[in-house]
């Protein structure tokens, strides 16, 4: 398969932060994964298909059943080790290019940083204001980053010698 093409995306562009409490080499690996448990991580119904997992690409699909249909996303995400990623992705109901970096607060805290354009498409239901739409993916994140570190604070006990 080859890289989707880039898509320049009009309006406007969005970004979030938060901190994760765990090293960044983690946190990236963490991140990256792209598992069909990301749903219930999130608290989310929706299932994920990875179609595809090399070094340094990752593309994937997201099917959510609503009253309405189904929405679907394809995900072709690009890994930029040791810290970023870029998502390019084309959906039923909005088209999504991103841009993530994690950034090494000290040994065991990262910044997590996101930026994206996002457009809708005429299936699009919610329509949402900048902030909402920035608080919306923020709450996401922080379900994300709650997992992150539990899966942290597992890996640290596991290793610990008793």
């Amino acid at each position: 398969m080859r890289a989707s093409p880039r898509v320049r995306i009009p309006g406007p562009s969005y970004a979030i932060e938060l901190v994760f409490a765990a090293p960044l080499a983690f946190s990236y690996r963490w991140c990256t994964d792209f598992s069909p448990q990301d749903a219930e991580l999130e608290g989310e119904q929706y299932t994920r298909k990875v179609i595809s997992r090399k070094a340094r690409r990752v593309v994937y699909e997201d099917l959510r059943e609503t009253k309405d249909g189904y929405l679907w996303a394809h995900m072709d995400v690009t890994l930029r080790p040791p810290n970023r990623w870029h998502v390019e992705s084309v959906g039923s109901h909005r088209i999504i290019r991103g841009d993530y970096q994690l950034s090494s607060l000290g040994p065991e805290r990262t910044l997590f940083h996101q930026r994206w354009r996002r457009k809708s498409t005429p299936l699009t239901k919610v329509k949402m204001t900048k902030a909402e739409r920035e608080n919306s993916t923020r709450g996401m994140w922080k379900k994300f980053g709650r997992a992150l570190e539990r899966d942290y604070q597992r890996s640290q006990r596991s290793t610990r010698p008793d």
